[in-house]
């Protein structure tokens, strides 16, 4: 199925846009390659307000005339070239033509682990708050950690929260695990190197659980300071089943205060498997306090998304109330924004491999923010 839907001047390409009288392609779609009953989406954009009309092997889509084309559920029959033809008074131009190859792998793309760092600060409404949904029909075995030491050991990084403990809560907020100081056991050493986290010091006071979840469930996992120790927090959520997992990671998200330099909120995640993913990716502010009476929230969010090699993919400032992201939205079951809000959203395909999305203030605004990533699938 064929969904169009319009960002206006929310999705910025990285480049800037040159004045032109005719249509300029900024941002043109790529081509992926996408497991069979998953979702495929196709970015635009141009100079000189044009209309847009997508194409599929040359001819015209029925109603795709928007910047962004998404096809929910491929199949064999949605496979080959789509490109998007620019219009305005002064003329015409034509994107890049892009492939899209539907695959029937058995190891489909899928999102793995989390990483959010942000300030863990005093109160707990300062708390650094990392937030994931398990589907699927089996337990998911997953190994969490809060660093803070292990920030300035493995990276130089100072300003760091001295004692994190990290607390994991259910759906019903009720607490089901928590640990202070990780203790250095073999177990733990061994599910570090396996799944690619970097080491810390067996005697580092970061905090750290291997633990097997029931699906079909949605947690949190807290950083707070022993104490009241503030300083910057890392929140890890990394995927310890085999793959394919029996079980995914279908929502994640982390929640801080967002400062500014070292201080901004960054959500990292990766995506496995061997085909493209679909992704929803919405930067949070004013959405916390409409939708949950906080308050102190960030203002403004500007959502950044990086690749591995931190080149600038995507960047969105202000979601504009598009009709089908608020769709979209709902069908990943995130809470409603507000149409006229300042939060922030893309909604992008992406290759396998490491991502980061960050979140800042415009103009150097501080304030409780939120990131999340959607699988759309």
């Amino acid at each position: 199925m064929i969904i169009c839907l319009v960002l206006g001047a929310g999705l910025s390409p990285v480049r800037g846009q040159t004045p032109a009288s005719s249509p300029i392609f900024t941002l043109q779609p790529n081509s992926y390659t996408v497991a069979g009953e998953h979702t495929a989406v196709f970015n635009v954009e141009a100079t000189g307000s044009p209309t847009y009309q997508w194409t599929f092997n040359g001819t015209p889509i029925y109603g795709a005339t928007d910047t962004i084309l998404m096809i929910d559920g491929v199949s064999a029959t949605d496979a080959g070239t789509y490109a998007c033809v620019a219009t305005n008074s002064a003329g015409t131009a034509t994107s890049a033509a892009a492939t899209l190859t539907v695959d029937t792998t058995s190891t489909p793309g899928y999102i793995t682990n989390l990483s959010g760092r942000g300030f863990v600060g005093s109160g707990a409404a300062n708390t650094l708050i990392g937030g994931f949904v398990i589907s699927g029909n089996a337990p998911k075995q997953l190994l969490l950690r809060g660093i803070g030491p292990g920030l300035n050991s493995a990276f130089g990084l100072t300003g760091n929260v001295s004692d994190p403990l990290l607390t994991l809560f259910n759906a019903s907020q009720t607490q089901i695990a928590q640990n202070d100081n990780w203790g250095g056991t073999a177990q733990l050493v061994t599910a570090e190197a396996t799944l690619g986290a970097f080491p810390v010091p067996s005697n580092s006071l970061d905090a750290m659980l291997l633990i097997s979840l029931p699906a079909v469930a949605a947690y949190t996992c807290q950083i707070t300071g022993v104490g009241g120790a503030t300083g910057i927090g890392l929140v890890e959520i990394y995927d310890a089943d085999a793959s394919p997992p029996a079980a995914r990671l279908v929502n994640i998200s982390v929640r801080a205060p967002v400062g500014t330099g070292e201080n901004v909120l960054i959500g990292g995640f990766v995506v496995g498997g061997s085909t493209d993913e679909s992704v929803l990716i919405r930067a949070v502010g004013p959405g916390l306090a409409s939708s949950f009476g906080i308050a102190g929230t960030l203002a403004q969010p500007v959502l950044n998304v990086y690749d591995d090699k931190q080149s600038l993919m995507y960047t969105n400032t202000v979601w504009g109330g598009d009709a089908t992201l608020d769709v979209a939205g709902k069908i990943v079951g995130a809470f409603n924004l507000d149409p006229s809000s300042q939060d922030s959203v893309v909604l992008v395909t992406l290759p396998p491999g490491a991502y980061t999305a960050e979140v800042s203030g415009v103009n150097g605004g501080t304030g409780i923010a939120m990131v999340e990533i959607y699988e759309v699938y």
